[in-house]
């Protein structure tokens, strides 16, 4: 009985530590709607850092409105999930582009913001966060998974913000 009381309480304290810090710093997504006549035209950038805190910036009629926003741990959590299965963590850029140019339709893409790396003795602080960067045209291979990254964005703004700013109440 007392073995398996420490074994949980080892699995409990270990398990609160993995989640400490995730891999990101920060994410931005773009999306727009394409060419398409003035009046249907829209664009939206939503920005996400690590701790949850979030911004959608909504152009429509050039005119953008800015809305702030903040995550629940349980968006957070699926958002992290997201980032992780797209695989754009892991994935060179280069096998992220696909070598099919489109044109026309939708865009969407994405920045990551990763950590500063840990600085050793002796060397200079460098003056840039690494970036990755999702392109508009992504490789087929991962284009679910980006996807579904993307959807897990819009779906962490909160609806009363969505309706703002898109004037649907």
């Amino acid at each position: 009985m007392k073995i398996t009381l420490m074994l949980i309480l080892i699995l409990f304290i270990s398990a609160s530590g993995i989640q400490a810090k995730s891999k990101w710093e920060k994410i931005s997504y773009y999306h727009s709607r394409g060419p398409v006549s003035p009046e249907y035209q829209y664009s939206y950038i939503i920005t996400i850092d690590d701790e949850g805190v979030g911004k959608l910036e909504y152009t429509k009629l050039g005119r953008t409105e800015v809305y702030d926003f903040s995550l629940t741990e349980k968006s957070l959590k699926t958002l992290n999930n997201a980032i992780q299965n797209s695989k754009a963590l892991t994935v060179s850029p280069a096998d992220l582009k696909s070598e099919k140019n489109l044109i026309g339709g939708p865009v969407y893409s994405c920045t990551i913001t990763l950590p500063f790396p840990d600085r050793k003795e002796g060397e200079e602080e460098k003056e840039k966060a690494p970036v990755i960067i999702i392109p508009s045209d992504v490789n087929e291979k991962y284009a679910a998974g980006v996807f579904n990254l993307y959807q897990v964005l819009e779906s962490v703004v909160p609806t009363s913000v969505w309706n703002e700013a898109t004037g649907s109440k």
